[in-house]
């Protein structure tokens, strides 16, 4: 299951990021793009996470970050390991302020 918030410049990630829940994810992420105001990002609350969730957030980064700047407001333990396993740890923090 995943769930996702948006309120105040604040998307609030929480749940399975895994692959069944891409279009999910998608749509979720979708919201965070409509917003020049600086955004922030809260993955603290990811339980589980794969690659193709990690391609989700990344790309979504990558696309955020011609709009206007993002806040990583923290990473659960499960999100942390994974970028660090998968050597994505600096790309993600390069692309959020």
């Amino acid at each position: 299951m995943l769930s996702c918030e948006l309120s105040d410049n604040t998307m609030i990630i929480s749940g399975d990021l895994r692959v069944q829940y891409l279009e999910s994810l998608g749509d979720c992420l979708q919201k965070g793009l409509s917003s020049a105001e600086d955004l922030r990002l809260d993955l603290r609350a990811v339980y589980e996470v794969d690659t193709a969730g990690l391609q989700a957030v990344l790309s979504f980064l990558q696309s955020r970050s011609q709009i206007g700047p993002v806040v990583i407001i923290g990473y659960s333990e499960p999100m942390t390991m994974a970028l660090k396993i998968t050597g994505l740890m600096d790309q993600f923090d390069s692309l959020a302020t």
